[in-house]
């Protein structure tokens, strides 16, 4: 039984599936999510996966909410070998007016 022929959504029992599985997913109706909107998001942690659908077309997936990162990762990162004497170089030197002129002038 899918979660769209379920005319009865007061049934909050977690014995009675109501959705339809396919390929390991859960499958919803819009109006199944509506009337039903904290089980679902209650069963998304358990389910890994809903999907909403509308008209048996499938328009949003409900996914958890992954941990973000505790640390920067590009303060992990290190300088590949040539980098450093690069930065170790003086910064400056001729503005590019000056090295077109002095191109223009060797002709």
């Amino acid at each position: 039984m899918t979660a769209s022929d379920t005319s009865d959504t007061s049934d909050t029992s977690d014995t009675s599936d109501t959705s339809d599985t396919l390929d390991a997913m859960t499958t919803i109706s819009i109006k199944e999510l509506h009337g039903r909107t904290g089980h679902w998001l209650r069963r998304v942690n358990e389910e890994r996966e809903v999907i909403v659908t509308e008209r048996g077309r499938p328009i949003a997936r409900l996914l958890p909410v992954t941990q973000a990162a505790k640390a920067n990762p590009f303060l992990r990162r290190r300088l590949l070998p040539g980098v450093a004497p690069l930065l170790e170089r003086p910064l400056g030197g001729p503005s590019s007016t000056e090295i077109i002129s002095d191109g223009r002038e060797g002709r």
